[in-house]
């Protein structure tokens, strides 16, 4: 039996205190998260349920968790934390959690906020470097009113800190901005001065996340030179050559030597033909991915689909979005977005939009594909291929009434080979097959009841491939929406919503039949006609 409590704290020190005690109580884990983790979730659709058990506005959460061979056992050590925080004034609100539900509101919270938190849209974001830090439990209260005092003097406005209480584990994040000049000084000085509090508390820079890049400066500080010296021989004798992960621990660079931004950081002036408001401009959008990497899944979810089937970094959404970076700072050949290297690792995306949907900061890679083939192919030029896929409206209608020859030549083995050869879609597979009637032409021809007055009028939206290729659906949405008793039109004009378009990077092309598209339904629309479809595109 397991239950989580929740205790609400109105701030960081006193839930700090409060975890002493919930320690002597012994428990299986303290769990620490802040306001500025739980606010990431407030108003969004999706996680707002999760809140639910929140009372109040409380400045912090400690999650205290308890295992036991009973629940009238986990009754009475709930009971004496209980007991023990409000003896000693510490907390307003603990909330129980003996569901599996409820625990996974509480835990599920603070995963998704530090998503959300890991996404933070502009330039300024949650950085790295102190937070991974460990100093023992009775020592926190104090560390973290040094740690608050700190940032007001180096003028840091937000600051998170969530984290293992338990074992004296804070992750501490500044926000940062670490494109400019102050925002590297400010985070050595943090660095510096934190690591000195570290030290003579017998604490720890890297608990669990290792030193890497960002904290290797301070080995000599943490260890003394003799061990230093020792992990020097170490590693000379078993990579004379340092090949493996160099800069590490031994022979390190300054902390702010390899930052991913840096002071001079380059800005892009790229030109979009998307709008990337919502995160600050096209290059922000791609700055969004934080690294996580939970697009290199295997086994569940769906995000990444090409880096489940290859395994290579370059094929997951992690991987792309460090490509378009490196693209837009000039670290890839070429001119920018006209990168060969580029376009080999954006080539392989499927454009599904499960990492918009599945990864913690919402990285819509889709969308920057996108834009990335209309600014290559802009330059260089649109392929066969593309054409072929872009403008399917124009070739289904020149071929649909040759539908059974078209269909029989499609299936032929040497167009198959010609198509492989010709356009690169793969002899393996075969093409739709033209439908010998068009859902427009079964559409007129149609008898319809008129017996019943109807409820009202909806306008049917015959997409490209219900009107070519798989009529029968449109005509199953017709006979359901008539049964409903509403009366059935179509477009007097018929227009592909140019989803293609945009998947080929066609989207000047996109743009200009949207507006055919919206114009040509306005005159139903301003009837008060609703227009429904069958597919989310063509």
């Amino acid at each position: 039996h397991t239950v989580v409590v929740a205790c609400h704290f109105h701030d960081l020190i006193e839930a700090m205190e409060a975890n002493l005690h919930a320690i002597d109580s012994g428990p299986s884990a303290s769990e620490l998260m802040d306001r500025v983790l739980m606010d990431q979730t407030c108003g969004q659709l999706e996680y707002e349920p999760r809140r639910r058990f929140l009372q109040g506005d409380p400045e912090a959460l400690l999650c205290v968790e308890y295992s036991a061979d009973s629940e009238s056992e986990l009754r009475e050590r709930c009971d004496d934390l209980e007991s023990r925080l409000r003896g000693a004034g510490l907390g307003y609100a603990y909330v129980r959690g003996f569901e599996a539900s409820q625990q996974s509101d509480m835990w599920d919270l603070r995963k998704a906020g530090l998503g959300l938190l890991m996404g933070m849209r502009g330039d300024a974001k949650p950085t790295s470097g102190i937070e991974d830090t460990c100093v023992p439990v009775e020592h926190l209260p104090e560390y973290v009113a040094r740690v608050g005092e700190l940032m007001r003097e180096h003028g840091v406005e937000v600051t998170t800190f969530y984290g293992h209480a338990s074992v004296g584990v804070l992750h501490i994040r500044p926000i940062l901005n670490l494109k400019e000049r102050k925002g590297v000084v400010t985070l050595r000085a943090l660095q510096e001065r934190i690591s000195d509090w570290v030290l003579e508390w017998g604490g720890a820079m890297s608990a669990e996340h290792g030193d890497g890049l960002s904290r290797s400066e301070w080995i000599g500080k943490m260890f003394g030179s003799r061990l230093v010296e020792a992990f020097g021989r170490v590693k000379a004798a078993f990579d004379p050559v340092c090949i493996m992960n160099p800069g590490k621990i031994v022979d390190a660079p300054p902390m702010d030597e390899n930052l991913r931004y840096g002071d001079g950081y380059p800005e892009s002036q790229v030109t979009t033909f998307f709008r990337y408001d919502e995160a600050g401009g096209f290059q922000q959008a791609v700055e969004m991915c934080s690294g996580v990497g939970q697009c290199r899944k295997k086994l569940v979810g769906t995000m990444c689909p090409s880096y489940m089937a290859t395994l290579e970094e370059a094929h997951s959404t992690r991987g792309r979005a460090n490509a378009l970076r490196a693209a837009l700072s000039g670290d890839l050949p070429g001119d920018g977005l006209d990168s060969d290297e580029l376009y080999e690792v954006m080539d392989l995306c499927l454009e599904c939009k499960a990492c918009k949907a599945e990864c913690p900061s919402s990285v819509d890679m889709a969308k920057l594909k996108y834009e990335f083939l209309a600014q290559y192919h802009g330059k260089r030029g649109y392929p066969l291929r593309s054409y072929l896929f872009a403008r399917i409206d124009v070739l289904n209608r020149w071929l649909a009434p040759l539908a059974p020859l078209v269909n029989a030549i499609m299936r032929s083995a040497p167009n198959r080979w010609l198509l492989e050869a010709v356009a690169g879609i793969d002899r393996r597979r075969r093409m739709p097959a033209l439908a010998r009637q068009r859902f427009s032409t079964w559409f007129r021809r149609r008898q319809v009841d008129t017996s019943r007055p109807a409820r009202g009028t909806v306008v049917f939206y015959n997409d490209t491939f219900t009107e070519y290729n798989e009529p029968e659906i449109g005509r199953a949405a017709v006979a359901l929406l008539e049964a409903a008793g509403y009366k059935v039109v179509i477009p007097e004009r018929l227009l592909c919503c140019g989803r293609p378009m945009i998947s080929k990077g066609f989207l000047d092309g996109a743009r200009r039949r949207a507006a055919e598209n919206i114009t040509g339904l306005m005159r139903y629309i301003e009837r008060g006609w609703p227009v429904v479809g069958v597919e989310p595109s063509c």
